[in-house]
């Protein structure tokens, strides 16, 4: 069965077949009579039939097209009519008519990209906030280093411990590779991939050095 939205202007092809020869089409029917129900109503009479018409009678004789108005089809469930003419059969046909179609559906689809993309664009200002954000830390730790540079490596030490905490917090998280003396901590966004800076460490018996590398 076809379903419709309701409510809309609807051209219907019909095939009308020759009651005195069956399975082959009846041509040249003019003025057909046809009656059609709306769901919950009576059977009406189609009074306007001026858009019935004739398609091909030699090439695909029996094959005749119409319209109903919006009106005739404004009320949404099963749509039902049969059409009479002199030498043909009666034909029975039906649909179901729907308030909301695809194209409804695609539309409302449509809106939800354009708020997800509103999100993601939300998201993206986000990891730029979040880079100026690990950027003002890093000054941060260079001021501390300035004041207290004199104090002892495991004071440092824990600013640094703080610091990457921070970070870790904020971030999607952190990888640590040691070389040597040196170590460096990268940090990532959220989707650990994204490296968004890393700080490089330097120990020796009396101080710890600490370098912010951008990525």
């Amino acid at each position: 069965m076809i379903a419709l939205k309701k409510g809309v202007l609807t051209e219907v092809q019909v095939f009308m077949e020759n009651s005195t020869t069956p399975k082959t089409g009846k041509t040249g029917i003019t003025t057909p009579t046809i009656y059609y129900r709306k769901a919950g109503g009576a059977w009406t009479l189609k009074s306007d039939i001026s858009t019935w018409a004739e398609g091909d009678s030699t090439n695909a004789p029996g094959w005749y097209s119409f319209q109903f108005s919006a009106t005739e089809l404004n009320t949404a469930g099963f749509f039902a009519w049969h059409i009479t003419a002199t030498g043909a059969y009666c034909l029975p046909c039906e649909l179901f008519l729907v308030t909301n179609d695809a194209g409804d559906a695609y539309t409302s689809s449509a809106d939800v990209h354009t708020d997800v993309g509103t999100a993601i664009a939300a998201i993206a200002n986000l990891d730029s906030d979040l880079v100026a954000a690990v950027v003002k830390i890093d000054e941060i730790a260079v001021d501390t280093d300035t004041i207290i540079g004199y104090v002892q490596t495991t004071g440092i030490g824990a600013i640094a411990t703080n610091v990457e905490t921070i970070l870790e917090g904020i971030l999607g998280g952190k990888k640590r590779v040691k070389a040597g003396g040196t170590w460096t901590d990268t940090f990532y966004e959220r989707d650990n991939a994204t490296v968004v800076g890393s700080f490089t460490y330097t120990i020796t018996p009396t101080q710890e050095t600490r370098t912010y590398v951008a990525p």
